[in-house]
């Protein structure tokens, strides 16, 4: 199969897509540290930062978190779903495109969300608010 007609096949089998949005209050219960990814120093993990220096949940490990989850709950209730986070085990390498599980549909899968431009769900980074759910700025930020 040609990458013309994976793409042919990806546009004529996607339904159309209806637009929801869910916005989420996360509230920590504890201590929380998300890594950046880059080292600083001696320093293992350092806290992923916005331009304006203030701590972030980035849209990639919020993501990461609610498929895992997803592809826990679709497995209890006994739906065929591929074998992530392996790439060689998802859909993209497994299924053809018109046979995407649950779970990619949702949240799009290797070699295949690329071609549709579509993942299924758009995530942004999290951002921190006060007690009362508005967001904090550089403005308003207090030491701890």
């Amino acid at each position: 199969m040609t990458l013309l007609e994976r793409r042919l096949i990806m546009t004529i089998s996607m339904p159309a897509r209806t637009k929801i949005d869910l916005h989420f209050n996360i509230v920590l219960n504890g201590a929380m540290a998300v890594g950046s990814g880059f080292r600083r120093g001696q320093i293992q993990r350092t806290v992923a930062r916005g331009l304006d220096g203030l701590p972030y949940l980035p849209a990639s490990t919020l993501k990461g978190r609610v498929r895992d989850a997803a592809e826990r709950l679709a497995q209890n209730l006994g739906h065929d779903i591929c074998e992530g986070p392996n790439p060689h085990r998802m859909c993209g390498a497994t299924r053809p495109a018109a046979q995407l599980c649950l779970i990619c549909r949702a949240f799009g899968s290797p070699g295949l969300s690329a071609m549709s431009g579509q993942t299924g769900l758009l995530w942004r980074d999290a951002k921190l608010c006060d007690a009362h759910g508005k967001p904090i700025s550089d403005a308003t930020r207090q030491e701890a």
